[in-house]
């Protein structure tokens, strides 16, 4: 089996067990309100906004002779930018509460951040792999059942544009992970250290997540 069918089956795994936990219950809740929904774009706004910076910091852990690597992995961090204003589109149109990008982000969402910057200065660029890949993928298979589980419980449906965004351009930026996990991981500790960054990557993703939904605004 290659590394890509290893990391997706480890991936697929852990999420099923992640979301069995009872601190993460909130997340599978089939009541969201239009209060949570807000509170999650507005944490994702300023999650997402940082994306295209922290991914590009960990490019220099590219090797300089591998230059399809780095220009895939630079056209993808590229097309990162501006995603944060979908999310602040959509908070826009349920008539959200804009003193609150002066109040800035959650404690969550800011120790989120602070790890994706964390990583990417590792000394390999495998441990930012891993969170990507979660967040690349979880809009992929959870995107539009979450769509339709919003609007049966009466959300605007011109309020989706971030989350149609990605469970439907993700699938091409999942192709881009799994190339880079073709040529990142060449033996099994390159593979521990992925799947530890994943792991690390999802809880502190759910923990914004949480820490959004607590919060209805």
């Amino acid at each position: 089996m290659s590394y890509e069918a290893k990391v997706r089956t480890y991936w697929e795994a852990s999420v099923k067990e992640f979301f069995a936990r009872d601190d993460k219950s909130v997340m599978s809740s089939k009541d969201y309100t239009e209060g949570q929904y807000k509170s999650y774009l507005l944490e994702t706004y300023f999650h997402v906004r940082e994306n295209p910076f922290s991914q590009i910091l960990a490019a220099q852990k590219i090797s300089r002779n591998d230059h399809e690597f780095l220009r895939k992995y630079l056209l993808h961090a590229a097309s990162e930018i501006s995603h944060d204003q979908l999310a602040l589109h959509d908070y826009r149109h349920l008539n959200g509460d804009m003193s609150f990008l002066e109040k800035g982000p959650l404690e969550t969402t800011k120790d989120l951040i602070k790890f994706t910057y964390e990583i990417a200065e590792s000394d390999s660029i495998i441990p930012y792999l891993g969170y990507l890949y979660h967040v690349e993928l979880m809009p992929v298979v959870k995107g539009k059942d979450y769509i339709e589980l919003l609007k049966k419980n009466n959300i605007s449906e011109n309020c989706f544009t971030f989350l149609e965004e990605h469970s439907e351009v993700d699938v091409k930026h999942h192709e881009m992970m799994n190339f880079y996990i073709s040529q990142s991981i060449k033996n099994d500790e390159d593979f521990e250290l992925l799947k530890k960054s994943i792991d690390s990557g999802m809880e502190k993703h759910s923990l914004m997540v949480i820490g959004a939904l607590k919060r209805p605004l």
